[in-house]
């Protein structure tokens, strides 16, 4: 099981300077340089890692938090209960995987470079 939190900023709030370092899928060291907060799980600290090939959350640190996690037996999957709904890690592979395309918040976009944000746009769109 992970000891750490490792997301890519743009699922994280509340960025402060961090110097953090964790042990990658590679078994290589990585250094980050920020932290932030997952908006659904207020209280849990990330290492934000923008390059990193799996993001990855740790279950007991979830856990401090106050929110439920559960494990459903018949689906093989972890369950994260928030307040704004659940979170469903499925198996594939040796890893649990989890969609947070619904976690991007808008204040993570605020944190896009302006290149970024017009590449979301059609051409003609983007004055």
């Amino acid at each position: 099981m992970s000891q750490v939190n490792i997301l890519n900023s743009r699922f994280l709030v509340d960025f402060i300077p961090a110097e953090l370092s964790f042990k990658g899928l590679s078994s290589q060291t990585r250094k980050t340089s920020y932290s932030g907060s997952l908006p659904l799980l207020p209280g849990l600290v990330c290492q934000v890692c923008n390059d990193c090939a799996a993001l990855v959350l740790s279950m007991a640190q979830v856990k401090k938090t106050g929110v439920k996690v559960s494990y459903d037996d018949n689906k093989d999957c972890f369950i994260i209960h928030t307040p704004k709904g659940d979170i469903n890690f499925i198996q594939k592979g040796d890893l649990y995987l989890a969609d947070f395309g619904e976690c991007v918040t808008d204040r993570a976009l605020n944190a896009m470079t302006t290149k970024q944000r017009e590449e979301m746009f059609e051409k003609n769109i983007v004055k």
